[in-house]
């Protein structure tokens, strides 16, 4: 995660591992058009400049930067289905012999319900491998 990955400023542009990828350089052709010179009075939007940035850094600039399918084929796959950083709590914990969510509970008639692990949160997350199964 910590890996130099290549991005724009768009929020809406992808990750890419090569500086030089067709595929970052075409879209920055197509949308950021400008004759690149100093002195044009077009007045045609600047390119975006290219930043050089860590893979968790491009994530956090937006919701919507995904790796590139070109220089990082697979990428996306991958990262849709890795575990989250962080488990927000939820974790199984053992509980009058029982295995449960350390964190959710259901509220019922002024007490606490427990809910058994794996919660719902722990598959969202990644936590728990989802199977075939789980979905029936």
């Amino acid at each position: 995660m910590n890996r130099t990955v290549y991005t724009t400023e768009n929020p809406t542009t992808a990750i890419h591992t090569d500086i030089d990828c067709t595929q970052m350089r075409s879209g920055r052709d197509q949308w950021d058009l400008d004759c690149w010179d100093d002195i044009c009075t077009h007045r045609h939007p600047r390119p975006r400049r290219i930043l050089e940035v860590t893979f968790a850094e491009a994530l956090g600039m937006s919701r919507h930067k995904w790796p590139c399918a070109y220089c990082m084929p697979g990428s996306a796959a991958a990262l849709a289905t890795s575990p989250c950083e962080d488990d927000f709590g939820h974790q199984p914990y053992e509980y009058d012999g029982a295995v449960i969510c350390r964190t959710c509970y259901i509220p019922h008639k002024g007490h606490r319900e427990v809910v058994y692990w794996p919660c719902t949160s722990a598959y969202v997350l990644g936590l728990v491998p989802r199977t075939l199964e789980d979905a029936a």
